[in-house]
């Protein structure tokens, strides 16, 4: 098995971007270094976990924005759309994967006719068990 040396470990979590300080600044040498060690290390060409998170996936919002009855905004999907396709120099890649993860939402089926689940509108799940 490989491992990533402790230093470079060290370094990672002592860098932290936002994507508004990503567009603000560069990726330094040693953070571009660090994320390219990581995408070299980790198999970002296997998709199964994109698999896993859309199976059972039933439906999802037409529109990107979750409004109270007044009509304004509580929650919009469409905050987590920077995160598409490969990570920017800036970002650690293992995050922005997860990022992408974390933002595939709808209603799943968990267990055929029997476990349904609302997943990816924020942190929490919220789970449906069909009695009778």
């Amino acid at each position: 098995m490989k491992t990533i040396p402790f230093a470079v470990t060290a370094i990672a979590l002592a860098i932290g971007a936002t994507p508004a300080v990503a567009a603000e600044n560069a990726a330094s040498e040693s953070t571009k270094a660090f994320n390219q060690q990581l995408r070299d290390y980790l198999p970002f060409d296997d998709d199964t976990d994109f698999e896993n998170a859309r199976r059972g996936l039933i439906a999802t919002l037409d529109e990107s924005v979750i409004k109270k009855p007044d009509g304004s905004p509580v929650y919009d999907t469409a905050q987590f759309d920077f995160a598409t396709g490969d990570s920017p120099d800036t970002a650690n890649p293992s995050l922005w994967r997860q990022s992408q993860l974390n933002a595939i939402n709808g209603l799943f089926e968990v267990v055929e006719g029997k476990i349904y689940q609302i997943r990816g509108f924020d942190l929490a799940v919220m789970t449906f068990i069909r009695g009778g």
